[in-house]
């Protein structure tokens, strides 16, 4: 067997500077995390009027609105408003005050940063992750929808910090209004509205594309949501989704929301014979094709007390959508012959 050959000294000198510059990093970093995590505990877990007396605002002013190591979770035992989990990757000292529904906190920050930069509060880059949500870029104004933190909260960010009501978040296009009506926040909507949030901007959701804040609230079923953007916030009741042209009553149809349709129809004055652009469907054809036997029965019942022609069938293409993630409601069949009833009495009492 040969001798094994020594290691010259220049590569002994370089591998043990190396060695050095790697322990002292992964030291500096570990020192880093230690220093963001003690951050983080403050902010959610020391009294507020502690925090702004003791000047924790003004130590960390250079972590206020940059991003701090690590991810941090907000669950209900720091915020009780949050009943799903909700993941921060690289959040700001301003997100976890957000999440954690530190509300002097976030208007003390907000202040600072905005004194500093003349109203000009850095749009987030971080990572949010909820059971429903994955969303990356998200504003400090959608982020406060999410955790629940109060229409106070929000006026803060808006008319504090100069945050614009309409910003979207980087991945699905959906501002803070879109996720309120999705989630059916009603108390962050009329905040939101108030505060002059866009009405009509269309949003990208995880369910469908192009969609306006209505059609949003029709998708999940939020009856007061719907009601107030209709009645007072002025968004028109036939309001057409970007691409497919769908209302929110075509929507209704679609995901089997039976009160939904009523409210649109009786209450709000929703045009049920009104097509869509995508094929021309009308919510009753749009109720048979996605197997809806209750909304079905009330738009039936809608054009026989108006006396109007029922349009012929749905294309076989358009019958057989898909509808597997859509099932019906139990409730359907029994409320069907209820509410069409009552429908065609209302009509007829108009006539």
């Amino acid at each position: 067997m040969g001798t094994a050959r020594p290691v010259p000294r220049s590569r002994l000198t370089a591998l043990l500077a190396w060695g050095i510059f790697a322990c002292g990093a992964a030291l500096c970093c570990l020192r880093a995390d230690a220093a963001h995590e003690s951050i983080q505990r403050e902010v959610l877990l020391f009294p507020e009027e502690q925090l702004i007396r003791e000047g924790f605002v003004e130590d960390h002013d250079n972590e206020l609105d940059s991003p701090l190591d690590g991810i941090i979770e907000i669950d209900n035992s720091v915020n009780p408003r949050v009943k799903t989990a909700i993941q921060l990757h690289e959040p700001t000292v301003l997100h976890v005050a957000i999440c954690g529904a530190r509300i002097r906190l976030v208007q003390h920050i907000t202040a600072k940063i905005a004194s500093r930069r003349g109203r000009n509060v850095l749009q987030s880059q971080v990572l949010t992750v909820t059971g429903r949500f994955h969303l990356q870029g998200v504003p400090p104004l959608t982020l406060a929808v999410l955790c629940k933190a109060g229409s106070a909260t929000l006026a803060a960010l808006v008319e504090t910090g100069g945050h614009e009501p309409g910003a979207p978040d980087a991945s699905h296009r959906m501002d803070a209004l879109a996720v309120a009506a999705e989630l059916g926040e009603l108390d962050a909507v009329r905040a939101l509205v108030k505060l002059g949030a866009p009405l009509t901007m269309k949003a990208r959701s995880h369910l469908r594309v192009h969609l306006h804040p209505i059609h949003l609230a029709a998708v999940n079923n939020h009856v007061d949501v719907l009601r107030f953007l209709v009645s007072e916030a002025g968004v028109p009741v036939d309001l057409q989704a970007y691409g497919d042209g769908d209302t929110a009553l075509h929507v209704a149809a679609q995901y089997g929301h039976l009160q939904l349709a009523f409210v649109l129809v009786q209450e709000l004055r929703a045009a049920f014979e009104l097509s869509n652009a995508q094929d021309q469907q009308t919510p009753l054809l749009l109720s048979v094709a996605w197997k809806r036997p209750a909304l079905e029965a009330y738009f039936r019942a809608l054009y026989a007390a108006a006396g109007k022609e029922v349009p012929p069938a749905p294309p076989a293409e358009v019958a057989q959508r898909d509808t597997r993630n859509f099932p019906l409601h139990a409730a359907e069949a029994s409320a069907a012959a209820a509410v069409a009833a009552a429908a065609a009495a209302a009509q007829k009492d108009e006539l």
